[in-house]
């Protein structure tokens, strides 16, 4: 009876196709979270340039860097343009947080 002997070179390979997995995996949970922080910076100073235009109605310049600086923001640029007599006011700002710059805009006058 002949026997043969099985060839074993494939030994280990499963171990190898493991790491590649995980490695991969871990690539691209890093990813999804890099960009899930980039996102939220961008979200939240978009909040603040909104809140500080929204107060910028009420509250001029002042109210408009207050609210920026309680969003953690600065208050990069401010506008302001009156109509109708000033009896309405559109506020123009742009805010910086976090790296990122976003503008918002407000109006007290009807839609």
């Amino acid at each position: 009876m002949v026997v043969k002997r099985r060839d074993v070179s494939d030994n280990g390979q499963a171990c190898a196709l493991v790491i590649a997995a995980v490695a991969l995996i871990m690539t691209l949970a890093w990813g999804v979270a890099t960009l899930s922080l980039r996102v939220v910076s961008r979200s939240q100073a978009q909040t603040a340039a909104d809140a500080a235009a929204l107060a910028g109605v009420q509250g001029g310049f002042t109210g408009a860097t207050q609210a920026a600086t309680l969003n953690g923001a600065t208050l990069v640029e401010f506008s302001s343009r009156d109509t109708h007599g000033g009896s309405w006011v559109t506020i123009s700002v742009t805010v910086a947080l976090g790296g990122n710059a976003a503008t918002g805009w407000a109006s007290n006058a009807p839609s």
